[in-house]
C-alpha cells in the first residue's frame, strides 16, 4: 500500500458515509482517498 499523507485544508473530511482518513495519491486528474465506513472497515475513494 502507499503511504498515506495527510489530508490537506482543502480536502473533504467526508465522501458520502466515508470519513476521510488520508491522501493514497494522485491518478488521473482523481485525487485516491484512505477512508473507513461506520463500522470501521477500511476502503479507498476517488
Amino acid at each position: 500500500m502507499p503511504e498515506v499523507q495527510p489530508l490537506r485544508p482543502v480536502d473533504p473530511s467526508r465522501v458520502g458515509p466515508y470519513g476521510l482518513t488520508g491522501r493514497l495519491g494522485v491518478a488521473g486528474q482523481e485525487v485516491v482517498y484512505l477512508g473507513a465506513a461506520a463500522d470501521g472497515t477500511p476502503g479507498w475513494l476517488s
